[in-house]
């Protein structure tokens, strides 16, 4: 045990080292996002009101073009009235989820395959992961969003063994809507997913806690509504979603008029309509999400200001991920149906948009380097029976080593000098 909490307390360490590390300075300038964020909050602290005079928002700050859910920003307040408003002040809350969720995957791993190996394995492929590094580094609402819906799964597979964590659960799936618009969506389905099978048994077995439950639930399903109504979300889905998309209904019309010479008009709207458009569009962005272009080469391409190029994980990760992916298919079991259907929903708001916009998929970057790490350990036992597991694991060691190490030099050396490119989204 003093072993596992040394390796437990290292891999923390890296966490936020690597987190805080020149936090007000990579990456360089800040961001018409993180300026929108920050500065409303600034306003809140000066105030008392965001900055078009509005007294203490309960449910959505007002932007140019947008609504943005009230979470992050009153989380910014007491960060700017201690240090002041600075870049580090104003990313370090943002920054500090990026460790606490250390915490909540050990934890959450632990619960579900019964093994700690899995578990530290997951937690330094969280600590050095790429897409929750450059995200923990930049003001992100969704970085919030990210810790309660994984507190979230994580309360509810506690709730097994002692029903009393099961309020818990629906507290931080609830708080999931105080933070970002991807929840609207994605939550009230994982609700569904992990309550649906058990919900006579909780009736029958424990019908006062999860009485408590539902109320909960409730009380942020209307607060959830409220935000929505208020303007959050709805703007911005008008303006990216793929329903908006000029040249999907060009193309299609192109496509009508030129089978309509042939075959005429009224076989080719069979073939040709906006919901095979909408679909085939659909369709291809939310499989080109488990693609190994879009996880392991260019997940970043969209976002030059957050990250230089690279994929979701590790080039040396992607083997094991997808053996990840095949081992949870083949158990069928409580934990492949919690972590698959996680898994499932990862790109289903995002899809609605586009493949490259990866602020819409934050809430998958605990489950990556689980299901990783479970191929890891899996491979592992496998290989260290073998004939030349030496060879093998050294070679594994080092191809490791170079990815992370390289990432790293990019990252830190490279990319604050090179993301200047991308001044239309940041200033430096």
């Amino acid at each position: 045990m003093k072993r596992i909490s040394l390796i437990f307390a290292l891999i923390t360490l890296v966490a936020a080292f690597t987190r805080l590390f020149r936090l007000g300075a990579i990456p360089a300038g800040f961001a018409n996002d993180e300026a929108a964020i920050t500065y409303q909050a600034y306003s809140i602290l000066k105030t008392g009101r965001d900055t078009w005079g509005n007294l203490l928002p309960l449910f959505s700050f007002r932007d140019f073009g947008e609504h943005l859910p009230p979470f992050a920003v009153y989380a910014q307040v007491p960060f700017i009235k201690v240090l002041g408003l600075n870049e580090f002040a104003a990313r370090l809350p943002f920054a500090l989820t990026g460790v606490i969720a250390i915490f909540a995957i050990y934890s959450l791993t632990k619960k579900l395959f019964k093994e700690r190996a899995i578990a530290l394995a997951a937690c330094f492929l969280f600590a050095i992961s790429p897409l929750n590094l450059g995200w923990s580094r930049f003001v992100y609402e969704g970085n919030f969003g990210m810790l309660f819906f994984l507190l979230g799964i994580n309360f509810f597979v506690s709730s097994r063994k002692n029903i009393k964590f099961l309020p818990a659960s629906a507290f931080f799936f609830g708080l999931t809507f105080t933070t970002y618009h991807i929840y609207y969506l994605l939550t009230p389905i994982t609700v569904l997913l992990l309550f649906i099978p058990k919900i006579k048994s909780f009736w029958v077995n424990y019908r006062g806690v999860f009485l408590l439950t539902i109320i909960v639930g409730l009380i942020f399903t209307v607060y959830g509504f409220l935000i929505v109504v208020s303007g959050a979300g709805r703007e911005r889905f008008r303006q990216v979603s793929i329903f908006s998309d000029g040249n999907a209904i060009n193309q299609l019309n192109v496509n009508r008029s030129y089978c309509s010479q042939i075959l005429g008009s009224t076989v080719c709207r069979v073939f040709f309509n906006k919901a095979t458009s909408y679909l085939s569009l659909y369709s291809y962005n939310y499989l080109f999400h488990f693609s190994p272009t879009y996880l392991a080469l260019n997940g970043t391409f969209l976002r030059g200001t957050i990250l230089p190029m690279h994929g979701l994980l590790y080039p040396f990760e992607l083997p094991f991920f997808y053996l990840g992916i095949v081992l949870l298919l083949f158990w069928r079991n409580r934990t492949s149906y919690i972590l698959l259907g996680w898994l499932a929903l990862y790109p289903l708001a995002n899809s609605f948009t586009s493949v490259g916009e990866i602020s819409r998929i934050g809430h998958v970057m605990p489950l990556l380097p689980i299901i990783s790490a479970l191929g890891i350990y899996k491979a592992y036992t496998y290989i260290a029976h073998t004939r030349f597991r030496t060879l093998i694991l050294a070679s594994l060691i080092v191809l490791a080593t170079h990815n992370i190490l390289g990432f790293f030099v990019n990252y830190f050396v490279i990319f604050p000098k090179s993301n200047s490119q991308y001044d239309s989204y940041a200033y430096t």
